[in-house]
């Protein structure tokens, strides 16, 4: 994984990390802004979607999912599962 701490690209220290409800990864949940998640970084190896099958972050804020690039997607699409090499965070 990226980041010290097991994080996943810079995500913050002090957010909450919890497993994920399938137990398939984990949430990163800022502190602040609950009960809503910050971040989530899982792998579903069985996913029929092939953008869920390999390690990806999840970023999500105030209940709206973004891409890599910081734009707002729609979080089933492919782009809202940013592939965990190339995951960045921001704020």
């Amino acid at each position: 994984m990226q980041g010290s701490d097991d994080r996943p690209g810079g995500i913050p220290h002090h957010w909450i990390a919890k497993p994920t409800r399938k137990g398939s990864g984990m949430r990163y949940i800022n502190p602040e802004k609950r009960p809503r998640p910050g971040a989530r970084h899982v792998r579903e190896p069985n996913s029929p979607h092939q953008a869920q099958q390999t390690p990806y972050v999840k970023r999500m804020k105030d209940g709206l999912a973004y891409d890599a690039a910081g734009r707002k997607v729609d979080p089933r699409s492919a782009e809202a599962h940013i592939p965990l090499r190339g995951f960045r965070f921001k704020e």
